[in-house]
């Protein structure tokens, strides 16, 4: 673990971000199929709530195509990690990479799981937003 600690010390702000890019990305490929599910979910408990919802392979595949470019976004923004150490008065920099990539990785894991969550909100408190006969 020491050797781990000295060596991640001495890679490159690029080296250390990009070793764990596949683990960054991963994570998110497994947050958008839960938030998918849990989008399912909401969408078959709150069914009377939400009677425009339908699933269809388009829907499924437009939504799989946008999720995949917001994995893209993500990735780019993923580099202000490594440009983040530019900082001036980074005393510890190990610290600073293992929080920043922390903070980052479980934001955008976190963020799929925003649409479930409206979606169940006005379901269960604003059920009218999607009546059709209101003006």
């Amino acid at each position: 673990m020491a050797t781990e600690i000295s060596d991640d010390a001495n890679l490159s702000a690029f080296q250390w971000w990009e070793a764990r890019r596949l683990r960054y990305n991963i994570g998110l490929v497994v947050a958008g199929l839960l938030a998918f599910i849990a989008y399912l979910i909401v969408l078959r408990v709150f069914s009377e709530h939400i009677p425009v919802a339908e699933i269809t392979l388009f829907t499924i595949l437009f939504q799989g195509m946008g999720y995949i470019f917001f994995m893209i976004v993500a990735n780019i923004f993923y580099f202000l990690g490594a440009f983040s150490e530019r900082l001036p008065r980074l005393r510890d920099l190990e610290s600073h990479r293992r929080m920043t990539y922390a903070l980052g990785f479980w934001f955008s894991v976190a963020l799929p799981f925003v649409i479930p969550i409206l979606l169940m909100y006005f379901a269960v408190f604003h059920p009218e937003a999607w009546r059709q006969d209101v003006p």
